[in-house]
């Protein structure tokens, strides 16, 4: 039967009807990643985790639950990476969102080891659902709307957008502590919330085909790094994120012994943390749209240089002195980790394949985790079972980071021809 010319006129409308609204998902996708990125970094608790744990645990344990914390991630990372190449970046985002929703939930009831343990695990699973598969998403979804040359932008973009709800929320984390340490918690369970909201508005990306067997997909993905510039990335990636989280980990520590030096009122110790971690987040907000102009004009491996002499610096200055002076340099702890994420991501998100790409960030992200892992639990055993934090104690742990992190960085750089082109 011969269709009359208006059948046809109905049919291409209703074709480019169906184009408009599968483009028009990908835009929503594009637009919304940003505040999706914002409403999932609402970590208001990171100004008061040491003085919220320190209420059921000593030092030690401190550093036993945050070692737990990044061997949880070890095992959750690449499986998790997985699961997105095959099931989907959607989904991935929307369990990994549920989890921080419940880990805030658990903290909140939290008692002693064993119940702030249980937090960590299910804190660990939404960092390992959401590592990878948000940046896949992002190349994806562009990439499908003809727009994958505006990645390195966008994602800086949404890098600094991240940085910047992080910075207000620990600053306003570390206010709202000084009523009720357990408010930081809450503040970022409601923003937990309202990002899984957005990701259920989300579209999957179409552009990708079924990933490999489990083992498969490893072996492929491993394969990259025979490519010496993905190799050497790869590496820099796991040494930097080492020595950008010695920082993160020791700051409340450190203020605290400042706090007892200086401030002479404990109570102060919440909103020192937000103004420092707060600070640092804007910092590190410039520094993620400064990356892409950087490599623009200098190359990426100064730029890579940069950033790996201030993360040094400010290890080597905490180590050094006790003093209040000594946080102006903590204040650019997030500046290095956010001066190379877009402009090194540009450049290795391309080269894998789209069923590949949540499963190698994700073990890329695995390898760093857990070497630092490794390395708290062989700090913490140098630290003592008493309940007394002491200088000498957080010194002595401060330089030997250093010390390992900067023989990662010497053998690196010995090696840095291969990406001196880029």
């Amino acid at each position: 039967m011969r269709r009359t010319p208006g059948r046809r006129r109905l049919d291409y409308r209703s074709g480019r009807v169906l184009i408009l609204a599968v483009s028009s998902s990908w835009q929503r996708n594009i637009d919304w990643y940003p505040w999706y990125r914002a409403a999932t970094e609402i970590y208001a608790w990171i100004p008061v985790t040491y003085l919220y744990f320190s209420k059921f645990v000593t030092l030690t344990e401190f550093i036993q639950l945050e070692a737990l914390y990044y061997a949880c991630v070890v095992v959750l990372e690449v499986p998790s990476g997985y699961f997105s190449d095959r099931t989907g970046r959607r989904i991935t985002l929307l369990v990994g969102t549920s989890a921080f929703a419940v880990a805030y939930a658990v903290f909140l009831l939290a008692d002693g080891f064993v119940v702030l343990a249980i937090g960590q695990c299910f804190l660990a699973m939404a960092f390992a659902f959401q590592s990878g598969t948000g940046t896949a998403f992002h190349f994806d979804s562009l990439k499908q709307a003809h727009r994958e040359h505006e990645y390195a932008q966008r994602e800086a973009r949404a890098e600094r957008i991240g940085l910047t709800a992080t910075a207000l929320a620990v600053l306003g984390g570390g206010l709202i502590a000084i009523v009720d340490l357990r408010l930081s918690y809450v503040f970022s369970m409601l923003a937990a919330l309202t990002g899984l909201f957005i990701a259920a508005r989300f579209t999957e990306p179409m552009e990708r085909t079924a990933a490999s067997d489990f083992g498969l997909q490893l072996l492929a993905c491993s394969a990259k790094l025979r490519e010496p510039v993905l190799a050497w990335l790869f590496l820099f990636s796991i040494v930097i994120y080492g020595l950008a989280h010695v920082p993160y980990e020791f700051y409340q520590p450190y203020i605290t012994l400042l706090d007892l030096e200086i401030l002479g009122r404990g109570i102060e110790a919440p909103i020192v943390s937000g103004i420092v971690i707060g600070i640092s987040m804007f910092g590190g907000a410039f520094a993620a749209g400064a990356g892409v102009r950087w490599q623009a004009r200098y190359g990426l491996l100064p730029v890579l240089i940069i950033a790996a002499g201030v993360q040094c610096a400010i290890i080597a200055g905490m180590a050094l002195l006790q003093h209040a002076a000594v946080l102006g340099l903590v204040f650019l702890r997030n500046f290095p980790s956010a001066l190379v994420h877009a402009p090194s991501n540009a450049i290795v998100v391309p080269r894998l394949a789209p069923e590949q790409r949540a499963t190698y960030l994700s073990l890329q992200n695995l390898v760093g985790r857990l070497t630092f892992a490794a390395l708290l639990w062989w700090l913490s055993l140098g630290t003592g079972a008493g309940k007394a934090l002491v200088w000498e104690t957080l010194s002595a742990v401060l330089w030997q980071s250093l010390l390992v992190g900067s023989a990662g960085l010497a053998l690196l750089f010995v090696f840095s021809r291969v990406i001196r082109k880029h």
